[in-house]
Order: C-alpha cells, then sequence, then structure tokens
C-alpha cells in the first residue's frame, strides 16, 4: 500500500525521482527519471543503486547511509552510469521517506524542484496513511467482532443469508445457509439446478418461477417450500430482492421453518379437539373479554339461548344476563353481583335472547394474557332439575303427613279397643234393664264404626 502511494507521488514529481529501498534495490522510478538515465520503468524491483553507480557500491552505501542518518534533504553529487549509457554526473538530494515499519530512500536529481517539497509532503500524507491505516484496522476487527455474532444469532435463529449475481448458476452462502440447505463444512455456494432438484417435487415449479420472477424482476419474493435434507425434509422459507444500489446483486435470507410448521400442525389440532370437546359439551360455554365482547358461543349455548353463534360473536354478554344483575356495566361489577347472590343461592337466573328469563346453574372463571383479562362460564338450564326437585318436596310432605295420620290412627284404634273390649264385657255381666243395654248397644256400633274407619 505504502509503496503504491510513494510511486504515486514521485510519477507527479516534476523532476527526475528514484525511490531505493534500504538494500539499495530500485523500488520506483518517475517518467522523468526513466527518460534521463535511460531505464526502463520494467527494471523496478531488479535494478539496484549499485548498478547505476557503474558498480560502485561503497558510494552507494554511503548515499543510503546519509540519506537514513539525517533529518532533513542532504546534498549529494553523484556520478551516474546507467547499463548501456555514458556515465553523466548530476547533483541533487537524498532524503529518507518513512513507512509503517520500514523506509525508503529518495533520490532527486535538479532540473526544478525541491526533494524537500516533494518528499516533505510524501512524508506528511504517509503519516496521515498510518493514522488512517490504523483506523480502518480497528473498523475490519470491529467489522470481524460483528460478522462473529451475526453468525452466532443467524445459527441462534436458523436464519442463513445469501447473495446471487445475476448471470451466475451457484448462489453464495453464508455459513448458516449453508447448514440449513445440508451442505457439507466450509462449501459455500449451491448451483440453481442442483438446489431444485432436492426441493420437493410437489413445491419444485412453484419455486423455479419464483426464483425465474427474482431474476426477471428483482422481486421481492417469499416463498415456503420443501427441500430434501439428508434423508429428511426440511420447512424453508425464502426472501430475496435485488439490491437497489447494484440491481445485478440479488440478496436474501433462508429461515428454516421446520418446528415452527410442527408447533402450528400441534397447534391447529388441539384447536380442533378442544372445538371437538366444546362442542359436544351439554352445557353452554360462553367466553368473552373484559369489555363484554362475546368471543366463543358453542352449540349447547345457541340451543339454550337459541342464539346462533354467529350472531352471538362480537356481540355484548350483557344481553344474556337479567337487567338486575347488569350494575354499571363494568364486568367486575357484575361478578361481584353473581358472587354475592350465588352465596345465598344455588340458583341464578340466564335470559334469552328473546328476553325469557330460566333458572340456570352458572360457573365462572377468568384468566389473563397479554395484560388483558378474559372469562369463560359454563351455563346449565335447571328448569327441569327444579321442577323435580318440587314434586319431590310434595311427595316428602305427604309421606310426613302420611306417616303422622299412621301414628294417630294406631293410637285410636288402641282406644277404642279399651272402649269396646269394656263395652262387651259389661253388657255380658251386668244384668242390665232394657234402656241401659240400648246405650250400650249404641257405644259398641259407634266404636265399631270407630274402627272400620281406622
Amino acid at each position: 500500500m505504502n509503496q503504491r502511494l510513494i510511486s504515486s507521488f514521485a510519477d507527479f514529481a516534476p523532476d527526475p525521482v528514484m525511490v531505493f529501498a534500504t538494500d539499495g534495490r530500485l523500488e520506483s522510478v518517475n517518467t522523468h527519471a526513466a527518460n534521463l538515465l535511460g531505464i526502463p520503468r520494467t527494471a523496478v524491483g531488479t535494478l539496484t543503486l549499485v548498478d547505476l553507480l557503474g558498480g560502485q557500491s561503497k558510494a552507494a552505501r554511503a548515499v543510503i547511509r546519509q540519506a537514513l542518518a539525517q533529518k532533513e534533504p542532504t546534498p549529494i553529487r553523484l556520478t551516474v552510469a546507467a547499463p548501456g549509457r555514458e556515465a553523466a554526473e548530476l547533483s541533487g538530494e537524498c532524503w529518507r521517506i518513512g513507512g509503517i515499519g520500514r523506509a525508503w530512500v529518495g533520490v532527486r536529481f535538479n532540473q526544478t524542484g525541491s526533494a524537500a517539497g516533494i518528499f516533505g509532503e510524501l512524508a506528511v500524507t504517509i503519516d496521515e496513511l498510518n493514522r488512517q491505516l490504523r483506523a480502518k484496522d480497528r473498523v475490519l476487527k470491529r467489522l470481524a467482532e460483528l460478522e462473529a455474532e451475526a453468525r452466532r444469532i443467524q445459527a441462534e435463529a436458523k436464519i442463513g443469508s445469501w447473495q446471487w449475481q445475476r448471470g451466475d448458476a451457484k448462489v453464495a452462502l453464508s455459513d448458516e445457509a449453508g447448514r440449513l440447505l445440508g451442505l457439507a463444512p466450509g462449501q459455500s455456494s449451491v448451483d440453481i439446478r442442483t438446489y431444485l432438484k432436492r426441493t420437493e417435487q410437489a413445491d419444485r415449479r412453484r419455486v423455479a418461477q419464483a426464483l425465474q420472477a427474482l431474476y426477471r424482476d428483482g422481486g421481492p419474493v417469499e416463498i415456503e417450500h420443501k427441500l430434501r435434507v439428508n434423508e429428511e425434509h426440511r420447512d424453508l422459507r425464502i426472501r430475496g430482492r435485488a439490491d437497489e444500489r447494484d440491481t445485478s446483486r440479488i440478496f436474501g435470507f433462508v429461515q428454516d421453518m421446520t418446528r415452527r410448521k410442527q408447533f402450528d400442525r400441534m397447534l391447529r389440532h388441539s384447536e380442533s379437539r378442544l372445538s371437538s370437546i366444546l362442542e359436544a359439551a351439554s352445557d353452554a360455554i360462553i367466553v368473552f373479554d373484559e369489555t363484554g365482547e362475546i368471543l366463543l358461543f358453542n352449540q349447547a349455548a345457541e340451543r339454550l339461548y337459541r342464539w346462533t353463534a354467529r350472531q352471538a360473536i362480537g356481540d355484548s354478554i350483557f344481553r344474556l344476563i337479567p337487567e338486575e344483575l347488569h350494575g354499571s356495566g363494568n364486568i367486575e361489577d357484575l361478578l361481584k353481583v353473581v358472587r354475592r347472590r350465588a352465596g345465598k343461592n344455588l340458583y341464578q337466573r340466564g335470559r334469552r335472547i328473546s328476553g325469557e328469563e330460566f333458572p340456570a346453574e352458572v360457573r365462572w372463571s377468568n384468566s389473563e394474557f397479554e395484560g388483558k383479562k378474559y372469562f369463560a362460564v359454563t351455563v346449565r338450564d335447571v328448569s327441569s332439575k327444579k321442577a323435580l326437585e318440587e314434586k319431590l318436596r310434595d311427595a316428602q310432605r305427604l309421606d310426613a303427613i302420611g306417616q303422622l295420620t299412621g301414628g294417630v290412627a294406631h293410637d285410636f284404634n288402641n282406644l277404642l279397643t279399651v272402649i269396646l273390649g269394656n263395652a262387651e264385657a259389661c253388657r255380658a255381666e251386668m244384668a242390665l234393664n232394657r234402656q241401659a243395654r240400648e246405650h250400650l248397644d249404641l257405644i259398641l256400633l259407634a266404636g265399631q264404626k270407630g274402627a272400620d274407619l281406622t
């Protein structure tokens, strides 16, 4: 980098300028010097200062030593004898050029300018370049850290990146993208045709059309499909679009959706089972939120309230509650009233959409999700149950009366037995006149009629 910069400055210098390494090897020569000395510019790297001085190695070492030892440009006078040219005595200056970890020797032959001006400006520029390079090193280090962090995030999120250059049959992949596609470690690209062959046959045509549209129009495109990876099928989501600054470059992301798809299937299965259970339930089940909006209304609720789920969902739960339970129209106030009544009475009342009220057995539960409250209520019509209970109570009352009546009759029978027995004895043992006998006969007749009643 520094050597190229030095060569550029030498080319712009108005005087013949040459740059040598500290071992005397020619590193740069501008056009003026090449024409003056008759050296081809291809001699850079092969020609040495000793060669230019006609083999005078001592003089060459002296120039290099003198340049490296002085802080300012030092005047020199040299007898230059380039290969194939006559010797010529030239005056000029030599100058130390500092770089990153190394130094060079600059030689200017007198013509118009000063080595101090040329190489002084060069030294300042190199110092600035050094600072920029150090800053660049810090930036590159930070970029490397960010790339490592990006790789870690991609691996955890199971999302890989890719880029596709128009006209190229292969797509370049990040490490995670390669892993998701089942490539061998270190393999960083995949052929489009190979990718399509590994795509599940049912998805292949759709994926090919999406890639063609992406290539032709630049996207954006998003598509999900299955890909064969190590004898299994993996669900992938591909997103891509053309780079706005360079439309020949298409880039995007690939995401592993396999587990999410499995969870979705499990969720749908659970929802189906829950729906079946709710619809098969004999009790009405209603779910509503903290505003009273009905969110779920099963078939038993449709039968009980004579209101379809399509009509009920989105409407207010308060339409199904007797007005005296409404309170302020707030769910919490409603629950307080319901709990207070439930403590005194096993039954509460419901109201059909027509306004007809019915006795009901109600159970409440609530939950909270993402800061919102939800309520579930099960309602059972107990009209027939209450009627049966009334009949049972009537039967129990009649049974009690029967038991009481039987007891009284038994006791009355005992009394009649005593009366009749003693009357018969008196009639048999006593000599009674006609009138007394008639009175005993009346007693016996009345007693016998009373016995017949019990």
